[in-house]
């Protein structure tokens, strides 16, 4: 393999990467989807729910933290959830695209 196919299939890889951190899939059916607005529970059109946040299926409104609390504390100190039911999903996918990218020069 030389260095033009090297360099296309690590780039292929980090597209990889980049697009799974940011769409979702229903596990019940498949469809993909992403988050533009509202709440953090996602329902599906075949009617799975979702965590946006963690991923966590078959979800309700309770899986959420309902405390008020420092957004920067992963935990809440009384329910130790770590879902808030509302979020900028942007800022949150912006931040995993980061990560990825910073561990991919990483490596390079």
């Amino acid at each position: 393999m030389d260095r033009k196919d090297k360099r296309d299939k690590k780039e292929r890889e980090i597209e990889k990467k980049l697009n799974e951190a940011i769409v979702r899939k229903c596990p019940k059916c498949g469809i993909a989807f992403i988050k533009r607005d509202g709440c953090n529970r996602m329902t599906c059109r075949c009617g799975m729910t979702q965590c946006y946040i963690c991923r966590a299926t078959d979800i309700q409104y309770e899986h959420f933290c309902q405390h008020f609390r420092d957004p920067n504390n992963p935990n809440c100190n009384h329910c130790n959830k770590k879902c808030f039911l509302h979020e900028d999903a942007n800022k949150r996918d912006e931040q995993l695209i980061k990560e990825i990218r910073e561990g991919e020069e990483a490596e390079a």
